[in-house]
C-alpha cells in the first residue's frame, strides 16, 4: 500500500519522508496485466518521463518503466503470446 505524503502529516513515519529529494527510489511499481503500449502512450500524452519505451523481454513480457507524477516507477507488464509454429 503506498500513502500520499498529506496522509503523515501527523504521524511518527513524518521523518522518514521529509527532506527526500527522489521518491521511492530503487522501488518498481509492476502492474502485472496492463497494457505497456497503451500506458507508454498516455504517459507521453501527459508529458510523464518514459524511462524506457515497450519493448518484449527475455523473462516473456512487453513491459516499459515510467516515471509516475509523485516520482515513483511504474512498469506495466503484458505476457508475451506464445507463437505456436
Amino acid at each position: 500500500m503506498l500513502h500520499a505524503d498529506h496522509s503523515y502529516q501527523d504521524n511518527p513515519m513524518s521523518g522518514v519522508i521529509s527532506e527526500v529529494e527522489t521518491r521511492g527510489a530503487g522501488l518498481e511499481i509492476r502492474l502485472y496485466g496492463a497494457d505497456s503500449d497503451r500506458v507508454e502512450a498516455l504517459a507521453r500524452k501527459h508529458d510523464h518521463t518514459v524511462l524506457s519505451g515497450s519493448i518484449d523481454k527475455p523473462h516473456g513480457l512487453r513491459e516499459c518503466h515510467i516515471i509516475g507524477p509523485d516520482g515513483y516507477v511504474f512498469v506495466p507488464s503484458l505476457a508475451i503470446p506464445v507463437r505456436r509454429g
